[in-house]
């Protein structure tokens, strides 16, 4: 007896391009309609950028923990009204779980573990313990939160928690006149 689990005609794409097989004549690409895209007429979207190190936040998978990376790998990223920072696109929200830990992506947003306060340099969030925590990066670019350095003093050098939130484009332009 057969066990019919595949359709009748399987073609595996690196039969077809591997093999000049005829199909790819019968494909509707025409190569002389692809456009240009100007920078100006793309949305602007906000980055995460770290100024000190000029990366910006960067994600693989949501179980991954957020990096520092290229800020061209950088996703867009919004803020609420109730100050949810979340990944555009998506329902992924910044979360703090405690001092030390990796910041984190959840679906489920509250004020108890993804309310940030913006300011000109930091993030922080305050947890229900009362702790209040900002974004800070730990040696190896993994962001994580800890105890904030500098939110009663106006003058901080306290890098590693430096963040702003960035248009795209200007986080480009900053790190390409920046660079050597």
């Amino acid at each position: 007896m057969k066990l019919g689990l595949l359709p009748p005609l399987v073609i595996l794409c690196s039969d077809i391009f591997l093999n000049n097989s005829p199909l790819i004549s019968a494909l509707p690409f025409d190569p002389t309609r692809i456009q240009t895209v100007e920078a100006s007429t793309l949305r602007p979207s906000k980055v995460i950028y770290h100024p000190p190190t000029r990366l910006c936040v960067i994600r693989k998978l949501q179980t991954d923990p957020l990096k520092l990376g290229p800020c061209e790998q950088a996703d867009g990223w919004g803020y609420t009204p109730q100050k949810f920072l979340f990944v555009k696109g998506t329902y992924f929200c910044l979360q703090a779980v405690e001092s030390g830990k990796p910041a984190k992506l959840g679906i489920i947003c509250s004020e108890s573990d993804s309310s940030w306060d913006i300011t000109s340099k930091q993030f922080s969030t305050k947890l229900p313990s009362g702790s209040t925590l900002c974004l800070d990066v730990d040696p190896g670019n993994t962001l994580i939160t800890n105890p904030c350095l500098c939110l009663s003093s106006g003058a901080c050098n306290q890098d590693s928690q430096w963040f702003e939130f960035a248009d795209r484009n200007e986080v480009v332009e900053v790190s390409q006149v920046s660079s050597p």
